[in-house]
C-alpha cells in the first residue's frame, strides 16, 4: 500500500545517484488493472504484481482557475500491445476512471511505494504513438464537509455507517433512527434527527 517516506528512505532519496522508479495504476472498466513503471529498461516485479516498463511524461501539479481541482498531466508510449489494442477499443471507457501515481527506488523496495498523486482520469487524447491525459482531483469535498441534512423527526445517519457519521459502538445489529432506539444504543449526542419536527404537516385556511 502507499504511504509517505521512512526516515530511512528519505536519508537515502538525499544521494544524488539514487533515482526513484514512477508507478502508474489505471483502474480500467470491469476490474481491468493496468500497471506500468517509466522510463525503465525492463519490467518491474513488486509486491505481487508486475509493472510493464513504458516511456512516461508527468506534469508538475497544477490547481485550475476555479481553484477547486489540482491536476496532474501524463504522455505515455503506445508501444506495448496489450495496452495499444485497449486504446484502441476501449479508450473513451478510461475517462473518469482511478489513477494512483507512486515512487519506488530500486534498491529499497521493501520500504514499498511512495504515494504521489491519484485522482480520476480527463481529457483522453490518443494517436497512434501515444496516449495523454490528465489525472485531477477535487481539492473541496463539498459531501463531506457540507453533507445534505433532511428536517425529518428520525435519524438520517447510517447506523455504523463508513461515512463516520453515526459512530455508535453498540453490540446491536439495527437501528431504526427514532430517538428511543439511539438511547438504547447510548449515542444520543449523535442523534442526526429533528424530533419535534413532525411527520406530516396540515395547513389549514
Amino acid at each position: 500500500m502507499s504511504k509517505q517516506m521512512s526516515p530511512e528512505l528519505e536519508a537515502v532519496t538525499k544521494s544524488a545517484e539514487i533515482m526513484p522508479r514512477m508507478l502508474l495504476t489505471i483502474y480500467a472498466a470491469n476490474g481491468v488493472i493496468f500497471r506500468f513503471v517509466a522510463n525503465d529498461n525492463q519490467d518491474l516485479a513488486f509486491e505481487g504484481n508486475t509493472y510493464i516498463s513504458v516511456e512516461i511524461k508527468r506534469g508538475e501539479i497544477k490547481t485550475t482557475v476555479e481553484g477547486d481541482k489540482e491536476q496532474v498531466s501524463l504522455t505515455m508510449s503506445n508501444r506495448w500491445q496489450q495496452w495499444a489494442a485497449y486504446i484502441a477499443n476501449n479508450g473513451t471507457t478510461l475517462k473518469y476512471k482511478k489513477c494512483v501515481i507512486q515512487e519506488v527506488y530500486l534498491d529499497h523496495l521493501e520500504e514499498g511505494p511512495v504515494w504521489l498523486f491519484e485522482g480520476i482520469l480527463n481529457s483522453l487524447k490518443t494517436t497512434i504513438a501515444e496516449f495523454s491525459c490528465v489525472v485531477e482531483r477535487d481539492t473541496v469535498d463539498f459531501s463531506q464537509e457540507g453533507p445534505n441534512m433532511d428536517y425529518g423527526p428520525t435519524c438520517q445517519f447510517i447506523y455504523k455507517g463508513a461515512d463516520n457519521r453515526c459512530r455508535s459502538t453498540s453490540s446491536l445489529p439495527t437501528c431504526d433512527g427514532t430517538v428511543s432506539a439511539c438511547t438504547e444504543r447510548g449515542n444520543i449526542t449523535r442523534f442526526g434527527g429533528h424530533p419535534s419536527t413532525p411527520n406530516q404537516m396540515v395547513i389549514r385556511s
